[in-house]
């Protein structure tokens, strides 16, 4: 179990990097060209970032499903995904209309999701199919999860549903999730001594034949995306990474998440401000500021009365961490 965490928690650190470098190269505004080596690094994990968090999902769900009480499941899934979505979510409108002078229209607010908050107004969508879907007995033998994964991965291909409460997200996600699930649920079936080599010819054949053929890099809701993500997340579960540093950062990630494009965006300001320029200066301290300054707000968070509610965590839940010592799981 330890080991299993351990795994998790590196696998999350990962995400967290990923998705704080999209967001400090997002940082050094239109002055880098596309030829830059950080543009294009971050376009070689478009295919990983989001789906690697939600693969993680569906795998750390797997380890305690659903049972029942439907009410009571989608309660626990408001409180951590829809609360600090309100919160934060707003918090994260003001600072882009007031500091960054960026347009929100008001009206639709979180209707239409805020920067990275689509991820959880969808995460929540997906958790409320997937009780649907255990309630139904259709993720329980391999045949009928079978026909729901290759349902959702269809869906993938689409983008018929429009963005707003975080709809086409949902189903960009959902593959991903039910794969994590998948490989928990049915790991003993899994051939992996076949699997392991034809998935990561697949991926590395993929990746030689965008980059070496200077073909672009395959975007969401296409084939070649929706299969080299799936590679990628199989391939790094079964490889079973363990990191201190990785896990140390993947044990906040849902604070990382939720305060990155804030701490980004002031890193990125105080720099400005400072006048410092160079793109791969302003790339080092958004990532720090990224990465650093929420697991900071973290742990401020947990020295609060109530900070385990923006959060999303419960009552009982932060009774039972020490004081100073607050530790969220993530997602």
């Amino acid at each position: 179990m330890t080991q299993r965490r351990s795994v998790v928690d590196t696998l999350r650190g990962v995400a967290c990097i990923l998705l704080v470098s999209f967001h400090a190269v997002k940082a050094l505004g239109a002055g880098i060209p596309e030829s830059h080596f950080l543009p294009w690094f971050n376009e070689l994990f478009t295919v990983l970032r989001m789906p690697l968090f939600s693969f993680l999902s569906g795998l750390v769900y797997a380890y305690r499903p659903y049972t029942g009480d439907p009410a009571g499941f989608l309660r626990g899934k408001a409180r951590r995904l829809l609360i600090p979505l309100l919160i934060v979510g707003t918090l994260t409108a003001l600072v882009d209309a007031f500091a960054l002078h960026q347009p929100i229209n008001w009206w639709t607010l979180h209707f239409v999701p805020v920067s990275q908050f689509w991820f959880l107004e969808s995460m929540f969508l997906v958790f409320a199919l997937v009780m649907l879907l255990e309630q139904c007995n259709l993720l329980q033998d391999a045949a009928h999860f079978m026909l729901v994964l290759v349902a959702a991965g269809l869906g993938y291909l689409t983008q018929a549903l429009p963005q707003h409460l975080g709809l086409q997200g949902a189903v960009f996600l959902l593959p991903f999730f039910l794969l994590g699930v998948g490989c928990h649920r049915f790991d003993a079936r899994l051939p992996r001594n076949v699997l392991t080599p034809a998935l990561a010819l697949t991926l590395g054949g993929m990746y030689l034949y965008f980059i070496g053929g200077d073909h672009p890099l395959p975007q969401r809701h296409t084939f070649a995306g929706l299969v080299m993500g799936v590679c990628a997340c199989v391939l790094l579960s079964w490889a079973g990474p363990q990191s201190a540093v990785l896990a140390y950062v993947g044990r906040h990630s849902y604070a990382l998440f939720l305060f990155h494009t804030i701490t980004t965006a002031a890193a990125r300001l105080l720099l400005k401000t400072m006048g410092v320029g160079g793109a791969w200066s302003i790339y080092a301290i958004c990532m720090l500021g990224g990465v650093g300054l929420p697991i900071v707000i973290s742990m401020a968070l947990g020295r609060l009365p109530y900070g385990f509610v923006v959060l999303g965590e419960s009552r009982a839940r932060a009774l039972a961490q020490k004081p100073g010592l607050h530790v969220p799981t993530g997602f």
